[in-house]
């Protein structure tokens, strides 16, 4: 039978669990609205918690959205594209490596969806990534400990009340469905309506509450954030346009200038690097 642990065991021990995560890098953030991130695809693990405003998110091809109260594990070898809304992005989040990081991502490839996107009812979980990113950022003495406690916890969770993408997303990801299957399209209020079962009346208070902006702002703005993708990785801004369905690339470049701030030959690619998914260290 093993001996159980002494103290003065404790920092050995430390170590040990501390090996179950070869790399962690642990960010908060604020991105301004309209942002659009790429990344092809994820090296680590990635665990996200949404504190305000929000995303609309593509995993795999899978839409997805970020609310306040959102989490969201994402597997690693994910190709993930983001656009912030229109109130801006604050989120937490912590990329992971490791032996207990390849746990977490297997299970979530073992239920067959790239991702697993959930809004435990539970307060603890906000306190809980809370201290999970403070533990992995500053490294207080026994940051290990707390960076694993933390993490089971949210585990935990993410096993009890998952929803695996595509399951009740409600009438904002049906939306994202329609429009990315077909972004050359400008889709009107009226058909947008038509398509997801509901009255215009209905559909435009709906995304006012949800979104800040009417619908047919949403969706240029969702196109828009396509035709950024594409011009971030090189695609040439005629080519760009043309695809997007916008017959004139004036009035194309016009319009992602007036949504964006900047005109598409200025897009700079966001991707992510080993460090972190916006760029931050």
């Amino acid at each position: 039978m093993a001996e159980p642990a002494r103290i003065a065991d404790l920092p050995t021990v430390a170590t040990a669990l501390a090996g179950s995560f070869v790399r962690v890098v642990a960010v908060t953030e604020r991105i301004a609205p309209g942002a659009v991130f790429s990344h092809r695809p994820l090296k680590q693990l990635a665990l996200l918690a949404t504190w305000a405003g929000g995303a609309e998110c593509l995993c795999d091809g899978q839409s997805f959205s970020q609310r306040p109260g959102t989490l969201a594990w994402i597997a690693p070898r994910c190709e993930l594209e983001e656009c912030s809304g229109p109130s801006g992005w604050e989120v937490s989040y912590l990329m992971l490596e490791g032996t207990l990081a390849d746990r977490i991502a297997q299970t979530i490839r073992d239920s067959g969806t790239p991702a697993f996107v959930y809004h435990p009812s539970r307060r603890t979980w906000r306190q809980a990534m809370s201290e999970a990113v403070a533990a992995a950022r500053d490294r207080p003495d026994g940051w290990a400990w707390i960076l694993l406690a933390r993490i089971a916890l949210l585990a935990e969770l993410a096993a009890t009340t998952p929803a695996p993408l595509g399951e009740g997303g409600g009438i904002l990801d049906l939306a994202c469905r329609l429009v990315d299957r077909a972004p050359d399209r400008s889709w009107s209020t009226a058909e947008l309506a038509a398509s997801l079962g509901v009255g215009v009346r209905t559909l435009t208070q709906r995304f006012s509450r949800l979104t800040g902006m009417p619908p047919a702002r949403w969706v240029r703005r969702r196109r828009l954030g396509h035709a950024r993708v594409l011009i971030e990785r090189g695609a040439p801004v005629g080519e760009t346009a043309a695809r997007l369905g916008f017959a004139n690339p004036f009035h194309f470049s016009r319009a992602f200038k007036r949504e964006f701030g900047l005109p598409p030959s200025a897009a700079i690619r966001s991707g992510a690097g080993a460090t972190g998914l916006h760029g931050s260290d």
